[in-house]
């Protein structure tokens, strides 16, 4: 390979010089575009270790409303895809776990997964990735993954049913892109909808994929069901989810909860204080 072309992390096809951007207000560094899959990534992300040696998100000012929207759009989701009690939800790259603290409240059986990030909300209820996770959800993970082939076998060889996540499309935008964040250098891997449908077909699934949000899933949906979630991967519909809240039928699971870690810590040997 040449100074201006390197192999694509993710599909591995021939990936073309595109521009340069100055990350975290010190390194000159390059971008790539795909030529097989489209996909927009950095050079080797030499600087992973600085970027993230503060965990907070600063200019993530929109978090809170987001995780509130996405609580909405997965208590939706799995209600499409006929949820049973009993079955269980892991969001990967979970962050402080106020996600999955939410999801809790309103009854799904959600657990938290995050090697980076101390779990605040949702303590006790962490587990690490395997088997018996019938969605598995990923919010503004996927871009900063530095190599995503090997990420995202392991994800889909869980299996989910479905993999929902966000992530902004990449189809063309310049170096004034807004989601390439260079003040934070975390967005290293940028994903096309070629790249979308090409991961949907290596791991046998169905995929719906907006500009902010995608959803891979097993098996046919009915006309109207699959309406209803290209209509909600746009998180736009903040009707549909005041509407989810209002008349959800789903038991809360904060009373079980709470007295899990009670019990849990009642149980503790003092030498574990």
């Amino acid at each position: 390979m040449s100074e201006t072309e390197i192999p694509c992390r993710l599909c591995r096809a021939p990936a073309v010089f595109t521009f340069h951007l100055k990350l975290m207000g010190r390194h000159d560094v390059a971008y790539f575009q795909c030529t097989g899959c489209r996909c927009l990534q950095t050079e080797t992300p030499y600087w992973l270790e600085e970027a993230y040696a503060d965990t907070r998100r600063p200019l993530d000012v929109y978090s809170a409303t987001r995780i509130e929207q996405l609580r909405g759009v997965t208590q939706h989701v799995s209600r499409l895809f006929k949820w049973q009690s009993g079955e269980r939800l892991l969001d990967w790259g979970a962050g402080d776990g106020l996600l999955v603290r939410m999801l809790r409240d309103a009854g799904i059986d959600a657990y938290s997964y995050d090697i980076h990030t101390r779990n605040n909300y949702a303590v006790g209820f962490d587990a690490a990735p395997g088997a018996g996770f019938r969605m598995i959800t990923a919010f503004e993970l996927w871009e900063h993954l530095p190599e995503p082939a090997e990420e995202l076998d392991r994800i889909f060889s869980l299996q989910p049913d479905i993999h929902l996540l966000t992530t902004g499309l990449y189809s063309g935008q310049g170096s004034d892109w807004h989601y390439l964040v260079p003040e934070t250098g975390r967005h290293v891997f940028l994903y096309s909808r070629e790249a979308m449908h090409w991961i949907a077909e290596k791991y046998g699934y169905q995929v719906l994929a907006a500009s902010s949000a995608s959803i891979f899933y097993r098996g046919k949906l009915s006309f109207w069901r699959k309406k209803v979630l290209q209509r909600l991967i746009t998180l736009r519909s903040r009707r549909m989810f005041e509407c989810i809240r209002l008349f959800s039928s789903t038991q809360s699971l904060i009373k079980q909860d709470r007295d899990f870690i009670l019990e849990k810590m009642r149980n503790r040997r003092p030498d574990q204080d």
